[in-house]
């Protein structure tokens, strides 16, 4: 079947929970990993006005040094 991408406003709101532990470290909860990255993408389209489009950021004139 052919099935549509999902995008973010296609599913519901995402809360990540951080939980202290003294068991060594393993995943850090990977289903909100991707979401994050597309959130991070869009904050800095929004501060910036530069919409993005390729990745590394360098690749949109965008650079944090």
């Amino acid at each position: 079947p052919d099935y549509e991408p999902l995008r973010i406003t296609d599913i519901g709101a995402i809360e990540i929970h951080h939980v202290k532990s003294d068991l060594p470290p393993s995943g850090i909860g990977e289903p909100a990993v991707p979401p994050s990255g597309a959130a991070l993408i869009n904050a800095i389209a929004n501060a910036t006005g530069k919409r993005i489009t390729k990745l590394p950021l360098s690749e949109n004139g965008i650079s944090f040094t």
